[in-house]
């Protein structure tokens, strides 16, 4: 699941480009987009899926040349007519020669929009989807060779290609050092030789190209501007990092949402609900949502009603959430994660922001084991959350001969399947009004949990696996 903090450190990747190139040359580098449809995805006969959808009011044919027929590739072309030679919405962006303009980049949420010259590119990365700087030359030698993608159907894979990965730009003791290829969706070809590219081995990227009469200018981007909200896509709220007033008291609707809702409403769990409703919590994922629930000491199965009823546990709720977005998005560690690899491998695998990453950044999400502060461990302690027999806001008295440098606890991994990708990490808790006893086998042994939340009938069938923490 994509993430605000992973558009907010590509958007720092190209910044620190156009900042270097402003500092010699006293103005914003110019670039031009380039787009590769033979990567495109095309979904199958049961689910229809496709990796780009264009809005171009006002821009027509005449602003731009058409270039020659023959300089345009066959699988681009080919990927780019329907049946009957219907050309794609995105077919002009492959038959002009795109003009050069000033780079502008900016991101709202889980999304990234950079624009040059006529043209603006708003992505959403889907799940794994990267935006990387490469030399122009790099680029062009991964381009030199493709070969048909992955799919089991001969001409569906002939449609959907891959590039070929240079041997030299395969790292050693890599998994595999053979058939290496990638898929490249759009690159953003700058003045000095530099490029930027999208890329997405899982084909679930999506990009809006939004192209218009005259060329983006830095006015389009700013915020509360007129464009502003007509850059991104439908059914996102104001961002945590760049609207946060306005996202904070879109937090105020949205508990008066929960407490007139249904009771199967209020029930959901909080920690499903900050990672799906960009609405109300655009930016966050499900590691976010995870590790800002253990940053504020908030139980991650919770029901909305428990934190909505409460007025002081509402208002830790949002106070803690700004605590925690403002803590990961603290401007040294942005750029020390969006740092560029020091090698002159453009694939190298970057170590360093890596580490800085899941160090300062992963908090409990997906770890084993996890470390704590000792006052944070305490002040959840002694609100009973590790108290199993503990009816969550009620009284609780602690147990002070806990209280010792570190505490080996037993964590509990929730998923709804074997195949599930997007766990739930959680202490198990019960709470007033939906606490229910349910026996689950758990490593071929029968033991009785009170659950965290009451379940809809799908779920009950819910998979628990221990797993050992330190905290």
């Amino acid at each position: 699941m994509p993430e605000g903090t992973s558009a907010v450190v590509f958007e720092q990747r190209v910044d620190q480009t156009i900042k270097a190139f402003s500092k010699k040359h006293a103005r914003r580098p110019k670039a031009h987009i380039k787009i590769f449809p033979r990567c495109f995805s095309e979904g199958t006969s049961e689910k229809s899926y496709c990796t780009a959808s264009i809005r171009n009011k006002g821009w027509h044919s005449e602003l731009e040349p058409f270039l020659p027929e023959d300089s345009i590739n066959k699988f681009d072309r080919s990927r780019s007519l329907k049946p009957k030679g219907v050309k794609a919405d995105w077919f002009y962006l492959i038959e002009h020669s795109l003009d050069d303009g000033e780079l502008f980049v900016t991101s709202r949420g889980k999304e990234m929009v950079i624009a040059c010259g006529y043209h603006a590119t708003l992505i959403n990365f889907g799940l794994e989807a990267c935006f990387m700087k490469i030399l122009q030359s790099d680029l062009y030698e991964i381009l030199s060779q493709d070969i048909p993608g992955p799919s089991e159907d001969p001409r569906k894979a002939q449609r959907l290609r891959s590039f070929v990965v240079p041997p030299r730009m395969i790292e050693a003791y890599s998994s595999t050092t053979e058939d290496r290829h990638m898929e490249i969706f759009l690159a953003v070809l700058l003045e000095n030789g530099e490029a930027f590219i999208l890329t997405d081995f899982s084909h679930l990227v999506r990009m809006t190209f939004i192209s218009k009469d005259c060329h983006w200018t830095e006015a389009d981007f700013e915020i509360k501007s007129p464009r502003w909200l007509t850059l991104w896509g439908s059914g996102r709220g104001p961002c945590w990092h760049v609207e946060r007033d306005d996202a904070v008291s879109a937090l105020d609707k949205w508990r008066s949402d929960v407490l007139h809702a249904s009771a199967s409403k209020q029930s959901r769990r909080v920690v499903d609900t900050i990672s799906n409703d960009n609405l109300y919590f655009n930016g966050f994922g499900a590691h976010m949502a995870n590790d800002a629930l253990h940053s504020i000491g908030m139980h991650p199965l919770a029901p909305l009603w428990y934190i909505c009823e409460d007025d002081d546990l509402f208002a830790e709720f949002k106070a803690g959430l700004c605590s925690y977005y403002d803590l990961l998005l603290q401007k040294s560690f942005i750029q020390r994660v969006a740092a560029n690899t020091n090698s002159s491998n453009p694939l190298a695998y970057n170590k360093c922001s890596a580490t800085v990453f899941i160090q300062s950044f992963v908090k409990v999400y997906r770890k084993q084991p996890a470390y704590i502060p000792f006052d944070h461990w305490w002040s959840m302690h002694s609100r009973g959350f590790f108290d199993r027999n503990h009816t969550i806001g009620s009284p609780y008295v602690p147990n002070f001969s806990e209280r010792k440098e570190y505490k080996k606890m037993d964590i509990f991994l929730l998923e709804k399947n074997r195949q599930s990708s997007n766990a739930t990490l959680a202490l198990l808790q019960s709470f007033p009004r939906s606490g229910t006893e349910e026996h689950i086998l758990f490593h071929g042994q029968s033991m009785s949990i009170l659950l965290a939340i009451r379940l809809p009938l799908e779920l009950q069938s819910i998979l628990i696996r221990k797993r050992t923490c330190l905290i």
